[in-house]
């Protein structure tokens, strides 16, 4: 890209997660650590020490536990407690080998609702690269429209202290501007415009529609729920 336009602007987006420890014990860190360079940290390293990453895309939805897993076969001898891994597992071996998901309000993906993780993943990065970062995806799978506009707020609040504390972010893109496919099938509804593919594809605006416009029209936020745990 920089051959055909030297002025281009490039960078890579990464679907990020804010990892925490299962448990206090010093091999539930180190799977965190580990997993942290393995899913995160190791791409995107190798593509700023190339010299030519302008920005950061990061992806943002939720957070995850992870625990040390020592058997054979296991990647990385880690457990990460995605919703995605206890649906596979099922609940009660996930549990047996030591997985933890939170007790967070959770979206329609089964993702816990983690707006202060968002704040540390951007410091994190920021502080860690001095990269400059664009919010490439952060919404949430709401089929009866009942969170979509606590969580804007919560994740807007938490994207501005973040910018506060000095991380450079150049702009914040919603996932997504209208229903779509998403994972497989048409059924989780991020959009903040609903589709209605029996009737036309027929667009209706979402809750948190008129919310997020005036938003970015004023720049100006209510005040997030106090949140605790």
């Amino acid at each position: 890209i920089k051959e055909e336009r030297a002025d281009a602007r490039v960078g890579i987006a990464q679907n990020i997660v804010d990892v925490e420890p299962a448990r206090t014990r010093a091999s539930d860190m180190d799977a965190v650590r580990d997993w942290d360079s393995f899913m995160h940290r190791r791409l995107l390293e190798l593509a700023i020490s190339s010299g030519s990453l302008d920005f950061l895309g990061i992806n943002y939805y939720t957070r995850i536990f992870v625990t040390k897993l020592p058997l054979p076969g296991v990647p990385l001898k880690a457990l990460p407690g995605y919703a995605e891994v206890e649906k596979a597992t099922g609940p009660w071996l996930f549990r047996l080998l030591g997985g933890r998901r939170g007790d967070r309000a959770r979206t329609d993906m089964g993702w816990e609702v983690v707006p202060e993780g968002f704040e540390r993943v951007i410091r994190s990065y920021w502080q860690a690269y001095k990269v400059p970062i664009v919010i490439t995806e952060n919404g949430v799978a709401d089929g009866d429209g009942t969170r979509r506009e606590a969580y804007l707020v919560e994740h807007l609040a938490a994207l501005h202290r973040a910018m506060a504390a000095g991380a450079r972010v150049r702009g914040y893109l919603h996932w997504t501007l209208v229903d779509n496919y998403e994972w497989g099938s048409y059924t989780p509804k991020f959009g903040l415009f609903h589709v209605d593919r029996k009737k036309g594809f027929e667009r209706r605006p979402a809750a948190g529609a008129d919310l997020y416009a005036r938003v970015a029209e004023t720049g100006e936020l209510p005040e997030p729920a106090v949140r605790t745990g």
